[in-house]
């Protein structure tokens, strides 16, 4: 087994491959935890401090990577678990050297391109 990075401030949650276009295998489950919520997308974005635009570019699965910072803050307003707003679906990251490591619901992509 290939030990994981140790959590840091600038580590994030890699949703999808370095080109963009490879099916990730991350599904986001914030639609669903908004709607059970009966809060706004906008009222989301306002409570977390981040864009509508870039809240909504994660609903929609369109999001290349997320801040375990705004993934916290997400977590902390929505009364909710990483495993309730992310689950993996697919194990198999393609061709690159990347690897999706699935812990429970919890998916962390290492290797490859990363965020800086």
């Amino acid at each position: 087994m290939t030990p994981q990075p140790e959590p840091t401030s600038r580590m994030v949650v890699q949703l999808v491959e370095a080109d963009g276009d490879a099916p990730h295998g991350i599904e986001v489950h914030l639609d669903q935890i908004l709607t059970d919520r009966g809060m706004t997308l906008a009222e989301l974005a306002d409570r977390v401090g981040i864009s509508p635009v870039n809240l909504s570019r994660l609903k929609t699965g369109k999001a290349r990577a997320i801040r375990f910072t705004t993934l916290t803050a997400l977590c902390a307003v929505l009364e909710c678990t990483p495993g309730d707003l992310l689950t993996c679906s697919n194990n198999d990251p393609g061709d690159d050297d990347s690897t999706i490591v699935c812990t429970g619901n919890i998916a962390l992509m290492t290797g490859g391109g990363g965020v800086p």
